[in-house]
């Protein structure tokens, strides 16, 4: 016994001089003791802006107030302790300082709605009396301090829309009050942990929109007191719905939608009694709808909308008298309508579409007051339309269309705040009804492809707001109405396709707001009407089909963004308007079978548009047409076979040719004579100014032999070029020559490239015929990825390319150059891969013909003003109009060429221009540790990832592993394993970044952009 009080006697000494050596260290001067400077170094980490300004007041000054007194601090007394901090929507950044867990009272804490950033300190589990901790919408990052599972009076936890990873910290089912757990909006991986099932008094559970994988624990059930769950948009968890589901008595708001399930829905969640939204939508479900779930009264909401659910809709749906929602799109439901749906008195959206219905619509569908939207297309349904479709008068939007109603279209009088109505694809018949023009907000009538018969009733035009008409397809008779083109937000009128006659209205030229225009197959006549002209906005027009005659008329031409012009199978003459030439947005021009003569325009579309568009003109000649028609002499004689002279006119045609030749040759050169001293004045003038700025004199030595070839409408000449190509203006220099920035009078910004002289030169020193016609193709090159050319000058000597001007420069300068902050994220970066991407896709697969870049890298990738990528500097570009010609020099920089192309002198197909995006990630790709042939299964190191922009182990370090692989998928040595730019553009499109903001169908729409985009025009 003696021993043992020794020994605690020398244990106590031990700690009683381990507590004074602490006392007796000196404290530290960046660790403060009491609350205010507590507060002061919470200040310093998350305000750098001092936007919090009491709580930066100097206390020396004798006006500071207490820290108790400053903005969003409230204490238990006037002097302290700190029990809550209320800063939310403060403007907050930088990061949350350690030093917060010494607030040893604080029981309140929201710091939501801010830009803090950084990890969570794990000091904030030294909060022992914190009940309500809100970080929700901020950029906190890493992982999830586990130590607050032991807070034992936290009873809300809220921290959705963060920036976290990792796993959800199983230490979490620690915290026993936990009623509010909402972790929602990060990126959260790994299992839903079992532990959270042990939260008894959780009311609410959120772990939507992460990376959540495995199955939903079956003991989720557990959770007796829980009245939400949302596990929606977790894409990667597996697994069937748990039968544990049905213990949740107590639930309200179901939401499992995006979350990879499968299997049959549970018969247990009929027990759910009390909850009013069910969310199971885009899943893998299968089997029946549980008739179990009639029993859930209090349901409002049901969407099961796009799973593989199949059989009938149950009987027992009869019983949901309060659902407001019903949505089962895109199933494999079958079997005919039940007649209770047209009789649940609460319904406003009922969407069906894309099943397999079968029958007649209720009879007593659009009863209910409140039914604002009913979607039944693409079944397989019968019989009418509803007498009483708008008995309820609320109804907003009606879409029947792929199906197989017949009748006629039913009373349409107490549907007024109809805005979309899409009848199309059935078996209507009767007459368009006139009351669609009394519905003031009607703004989409489709009924093509039906049997409608009859005139359209020039009431259309009462409806204020239609923008889209379509009656294609049908059986309609007459003329069009004058009337229906001033519907003031008309943008698209179809009417192809059925029997009209008589000519288009002159009045078409009202239409100011129409975009296309179809009224191919018909038996119109007359001629295409001038005043088409005021459609200023119209983008295609189809006229083809029908029994137009005259000429074409010059006015297309004045229409500024006119894409697609079908006038087929007419009975057009005359010759085709060179005026067209100049339009620079202009993609297709149809002409064919009709009656046009004369000599085929050569600028524009007409150099790239398939002969095929102009066949069946025995007249035409020229042009794109020489091959298969040349223009003889007499096919461009001044007069026709029936204008000619006869032989007993005192002048006949050839003694008359030779006088108008000589008047005009006489003319001529009185002109030529003049203009030359003119332009002689002008150009010694110019060369004295170039003198003074200390321009390229040789360029302007011969002004008047500058030859100006445009390919669109320009505001300027070849002097006002050339006055710009100044020492000071040189903007770059390259291997190919030199880019000089030019402001022109009108305001218009170019860039303006001076070839090397050499490089464009024959043996006899003039400029190579190939190298123009290379020029003429690449200038009729129209896409949102790929640097206009807009003409070029040409003296003989010297070639000057005129582009757009980029404002932003080159990739390479945003990269590694001064303006490297302009991509400093890796959305912005990868935008720019796409835009590459979607450039060379054009040219590799939508232009005829075909065109190989050779020397893609980031100094020739431009930025424009809003940072879309630009493919630039065609200087060593190849027409492929035959795979079986190899190139004739090697062309291009070194370490951006395919491999073979060194040795062969050919290049793959499906060479996906090498290494524009291994460039955009650092050029380090090369960097593998495997001898594997294929480079996409070599491990990625850290190294060749840009860590300003990457942290280790975060989710932009995944996106952009994605690309890369793909980059080393295109930088394969077997040219066989490398995939086309369009599988590229593909590729990237699945690789897009997932950020919070953007919503999963947008996401959607984007992707199908992308996918789309490789022959969009600009």
């Amino acid at each position: 016994m003696e021993k043992k009080k020794k020994k605690n006697h020398i244990q106590d000494n031990v700690l009683l001089a381990m507590a004074f050596s602490i006392l007796l260290l000196p404290a530290r001067a960046d660790d403060p003791t009491d609350e205010a400077s507590i507060l002061k170094s919470l200040a310093e980490s998350m305000d750098p802006a001092k936007l919090l300004q009491d709580w930066w007041s100097d206390p020396s000054s004798g006006v500071a107030a207490s820290h108790c007194q400053w903005s969003g601090v409230t204490c238990s007394t006037a002097a302290g302790p700190v029990t809550s901090l209320d800063l939310h929507s403060k403007n907050l950044s930088g990061s949350l300082s350690s030093h917060l867990g010494r607030l040893s009272s604080l029981s309140f804490l929201n710091l939501s709605d801010n830009a803090l950033s950084g990890p969570l300190p794990p000091a904030i589990a030294e909060l022992s009396n914190l009940t309500v901790l809100d970080i929700a919408v901020n950029l906190f990052s890493g992982e999830l301090p586990p130590g607050l599972g032991s807070l034992p009076r936290l009873r809300f936890l809220r921290a959705y829309n963060n920036n976290f990873s990792g796993a959800i910290p199983p230490a979490l089912g620690g915290a026993s009050a936990l009623e509010h757990l909402d972790l929602g909006g990060s990126y959260f991986d790994g299992a839903i942990p079992g532990e959270l099932t042990a939260l008894q008094s959780l009311r609410l559970l959120r772990l939507s929109g992460n990376a959540l994988t495995g199955e939903i624990p079956a003991s989720i059930g557990k959770l007796s007191a829980l009245q939400v769950l949302q596990l929606s948009y977790n894409p990667f968890l597996s697994g069937r719905i748990p039968d544990s589901i049905g213990d949740l008595g107590e639930l309200r708001y179901l939401s499992l939608e995006r979350c990879n399930l499968s299997g049959a829905i549970p018969p247990s969640i009929g027990n759910l009694s009390r909850c009013n939204t069910t969310f199971l939508f885009q899943n893998r479900l299968s089997g029946p709808l549980p008739s179990s779930m009639g029993a859930m009264g209090e349901l409002m909401s049901l969407d099961l909308s796009n799973n593989s659910l199949s059989g009938p809709i149950p009987d027992s749906f009869a019983a949901l008298h309060r659902l407001t929602l019903l949505n089962l799109m895109i199933n494999d439901l079958s079997g005919p309508l039940p007649r209770f749906i047209g009789d649940l008195p609460s319904l406003q959206v009922l969407k069906i579409f894309t099943n397999s219905f079968t029958g007649s619509l209720p009879p007593g569908l659009g009863s209910s007051p409140g039914l604002v939207w009913i979607d039944a297309s693409s079944n397989r349904l019968s019989g009418p339309i509803p007498d009483g479709i708008c008995r309820g008068g609320s109804l907003v939007k009606l879409e029947f269309f792929a199906n197989r109603l017949t009748g006629s279209i039913p009373d349409l009088s107490n549907c007024s705040q109809l805005v979309r109505v899409r009848l199309h694809e059935n078996r209507l018949s009767g007459p368009v009804p006139r009351e669609f023009g009394s519905m003031r907000g009607l703004n989409k009538l489709e009924l093509a492809d039906n049997l409608l018969s009859g005139e359209i009733p020039d009431a259309l035009a009462d409806a204020p707001l239609l923008s889209s008409i379509d009656l294609s397809g049908n059986r309609l008779s007459g003329g069009i109405p004058p009337r229906l083109f001033t519907v003031p937000q008309l943008q698209e009128l179809f009417l192809a396709g059925n029997g009209l006659s008589g000519v288009i209205p002159r009045g078409i030229g009202e239409a100011m707001s129409l975009q296309k225009l179809d009224l191919s197959d018909n038996a119109l006549s007359g001629t295409i009407p001038e005043e088409i002209a005021g459609c200023k906005r119209m983008i295609a027009v189809d006229l083809s089909g029908n029994r137009l005659s005259g000429e074409i008329p010059r006015a297309i031409a004045e229409l500024p963004v006119l894409a697609t012009v079908d006038l087929s199978r007419n009975q057009l003459t005359g010759a085709i308007p060179r005026v067209l030439e100049e339009s620079d947005t202009l993609e297709s021009f149809n002409v064919s079978q009709n009656e046009l003569s004369g000599q085929m325009p050569t600028l524009g579309i007409f150099r790239t548009e398939n002969p095929s568009s102009f066949s069946g003109n025995p007249g035409l000649c020229g042009g794109i047409l020489s091959e298969q028609r040349p223009c003889t002499a007499g096919g461009s004689d001044f007069f026709s076979d029936s204008a000619a002279p006869g032989p007993d006119s005192r002048l006949n045609g050839k003694t008359l040719g030779w006088i108008i030749a000589l008047v005009v040759a006489t003319s001529v050169g009185v002109l030529a004579i003049s203009w030359r001293w003119i332009c002689g004045t002008i150009a010694t003038i110019k060369q004295q100014q170039q003198q003074k700025q200390g321009g390229d004199h040789d360029l302007h030595l011969n002004l008047l032999e500058w030859k100006l070839t445009a390919f669109q409408r320009l505001g300027y000449t070849s002097f006002d070029v050339l006055e710009c190509l100044t020492d000071s203006n040189v903007v770059g220099k390259g291997a190919a020559g030199t880019v000089y920035k030019a402001e022109m009078k009108n305001g218009e910004v170019l860039a303006v490239k001076k070839l090397n002289t050499s490089a464009r030169k024959d043996t006899a020193g003039h400029v190579q015929r190939g190298f123009l016609a290379e020029v003429n193709l690449l200038g009729g090159i129209r896409h949102r990825n790929i640097v206009r050319l807009l003409g070029y000058c040409s003296n003989g000597d010297t070639s000057l390319l005129i582009y757009e001007y980029m404002p932003n420069g080159s990739l390479s300068d945003a990269l590694h150059g001064k303006a490297g902050s302009v991509l400093a994220d890796w959305v912005a970066r990868y935008k720019v891969a796409v835009g590459i991407a979607q450039g060379l896709c054009y040219l590799h697969h939508d232009c005829f013909p075909q065109i190989v870049h050779r020397d893609v890298k980031s100094s020739n990738i431009l930025l424009d003003a809003d940072m879309e990528a630009r493919v630039a500097d065609f200087g060593v570009a190849k027409l492929v109009e035959c795979s079986d010609q190899p190139m004739s020099v090697v062309a291009g920089s070194y370490g951006y060429i395919p491999p073979e192309y060194a040795y062969t002198m050919r290049v793959e197909p499906e060479f996906g221009d090498n290494v524009n995006i291994v460039e955009w990630v650092r050029l380090k790709i090369l960097q593998c540790n495997t001898t594997s042939n294929n480079p996409a299964s070599h491990k990625v190191s850290n190294s060749v990832l840009d860590p300003s922009i990457a942290a280790p182990g975060s989710s932009v370090e995944e996106e952009m592993v994605l690309v890369l692989r793909i980059a080393l998928l295109c930088t394969s040595k077997l040219p066989r394993e490398r995939p086309s730019m369009r599988d590229v553009v593909t590729m990237l499109s699945e690789a897009m970044p997932r950020r919070k903001e953007t919503s999963c169908c947008q996401q959607q729409q984007q992707q199908q952009q992308h996918s789309s985009i490789c022959n969009s025009p600009e």
